[in-house]
């Protein structure tokens, strides 16, 4: 009896969120059509913003109101919005949304039996107000919504849904929540080949990060190792410095076998078996990294690194890195160095089978076949590689791939960033390739193939309040789904609005 009583109240409470939706619509219409001005509301956005506000406590919705949302609202990603009711005043949640310019619908907790008696009232409402705007588009002949990217509509009022108190769950203050966690320093290298091809490792499915991907060498930053590293909340610890630079080289060295240092002016050549014998141990924490290195009579070429892009992990993610990328041009005179090798990894293989040294575009082709996975930092990097190294095939000559190194070099270092006329107008355009931090963050959902559209303009909260930034003109289009980033493109800010905008242009004609 229980089991039937809660299957019907369920299912009463996905029509009452079906007819909200509804309801919103109509608010949208009306406050189109009339201009009135109170709140804004923007209907071209695919999100869909839930305001919670109570007497004392704050709520949020249980997993089963939230299903409901996603079902009937596929394309639209949901933003919660929670706040203490005032006695008096403005909603504080009414307030959220004034800066939250998405369609909003504001959902208020009623106990036990009050909460049915409005909750039935408010269906019967809700039906009404569902006939009344199919009479308002007949009556206006279907007329279209204005277009509100830069224009937001105009709103009097939020829909507001009330829902019985089982139907949330208690969420403790904004002030309570932890905060995200600390990005773990770390570095890459973006390996150039003597016939300028690039270097991607192959991770296995169990590895403990980028299962499965093509990763360029690198990894975290160790103190045993590679020396001090800058304190969690002190600027050097997202800037270039000396642990970032040995921790590269020390990583490529443990992944690759290739060791990024000099004896002589020139790279060392190590036989086989003392490399893989000084992998394990350095890995192993056996001997130092700089002290097995000064037993050989070598240096690391520090200078050799240019730094090409910072990274750091969305706050979202509970895995998160501060990850300085470098670039490095291995000599056009080591050309006996194999195009492809097995990794005999210090670990058996767990991390790493093998590596790969091919042309950035084939590459890209594979991965837009989703041949393999490239997460976005990989794909984006290669694609400004091949901006300037365009081919590497046998007929390349030695003065070309200079040449092209040559350009690589500039580019990295010269500003505007930008090609367009508003890309230049932004501040993050006079941050050259070199300097830039980007953290990536979600700018919305695209209707035609759900793919999100990926922001790079912003450094992460931990630079939030600096000068620091990413590059405002591309963004990177991606699915997300248990196997990887699939569908992976990079392409133009404004090219990619443009189109979201005709196409919800074209679905309301529609």
């Amino acid at each position: 009896m229980l089991g039937l009583a809660s299957f019907i109240t369920h299912a009463m409470i996905e029509k009452c969120i079906f007819s909200s939706f509804i309801y919103l619509n109509v608010s949208l219409f009306l406050c189109a059509s009339t201009g009135s001005d109170v709140v804004y509301i923007s209907e071209s956005t695919h999100i869909m913003c839930l305001c919670f506000a109570t007497d004392s406590q704050n709520y949020v919705p249980s997993d089963s109101i939230l299903e409901s949302f996603t079902k009937l609202h596929k394309d639209r990603q949901i933003v919660i919005a929670t706040g203490t009711r005032q006695t008096s005043g403005p909603r504080l949640a009414v307030l959220q949304v004034l800066t939250c310019p998405y369609p909003a619908v504001q959902l208020e907790p009623y106990s036990a039996f009050a909460g049915y008696v409005v909750y039935a009232c408010q269906s019967l409402y809700l039906v009404l107000m569902s006939l009344l705007f199919r009479a308002i588009r007949r009556s206006l002949s279907r007329q279209p919504l204005r277009d509100t990217n830069y224009a937001p509509h105009r709103c009097n009022h939020i829909p507001r849904l009330y829902l019985p108190l089982m139907y949330f769950r208690q969420e403790s203050s904004s002030a309570n929540k932890p905060p995200p966690s600390v990005p773990r320093p770390s570095s890459s290298v973006l390996l150039l080949s003597p016939a300028n091809e690039v270097l991607l490792l192959h991770r296995v499915h169990t590895s403990s990060s980028f299962a499965s991907a093509h990763v360029f060498p690198g990894g975290n930053l160790d103190p045993y190792h590679d020396g001090a590293i800058p304190d969690e909340g002190s600027p050097e610890r997202h800037q270039d410095g000396l642990a970032y630079r040995i921790g590269a080289i020390r990583e490529t060295f443990e992944e690759t076998g290739i060791l990024l240092a000099r004896k002589n002016n020139e790279l060392v050549n190590l036989d086989v078996k003392d490399r893989d014998a000084a992998r394990k141990m350095i890995h192993g924490n056996q001997v130092k990294f700089l002290e097995w290195l000064e037993s050989v009579g070598a240096e690391p070429d520090l200078d050799g690194l240019i730094p090409f892009t910072r990274w750091v992990t969305p706050a979202t993610n509970n895995k998160r890195f501060t990850t300085q990328m470098y670039l490095y041009m291995l000599p056009q005179s080591r050309s006996d160095m194999p195009s492809e090798m097995l990794i005999p990894t210090p670990d058996n293989g767990i991390e790493h089978t093998a590596a790969l040294f091919a042309p950035a575009q084939s590459f890209l082709s594979r991965a837009s076949t989703n041949s393999i996975i490239l997460f976005p930092p990989q794909y984006f990097l290669l694609k400004l590689v091949t901006k300037i190294i365009t081919s590497s095939s046998e007929g390349t000559g030695p003065q070309h791939i200079s040449e092209q190194r040559e350009q690589l070099l500039s580019f990295l270092k010269q500003v505007p960033t930008t090609e367009t006329e508003k890309g230049k107008q932004h501040k993050t355009s006079m941050i050259p390739w070199a300097d830039k931090v980007m953290s990536p963050h979600n700018l919305f959902i695209r209707k035609q193939d759900k793919r999100i559209v990926l922001g790079l303009d912003k450094p992460g909260p931990e630079l939030r309040d600096s000068e620091r930034g990413g590059d405002w003109e591309r963004v990177v289009l991606v699915n997300f789904g248990k196997g990887g980033p699939t569908n992976v493109e990079v392409r133009g800010r404004e090219e990619v609005l443009e189109e979201e905008r005709q196409s919800k242009s074209q679905e309301e004609r529609l």
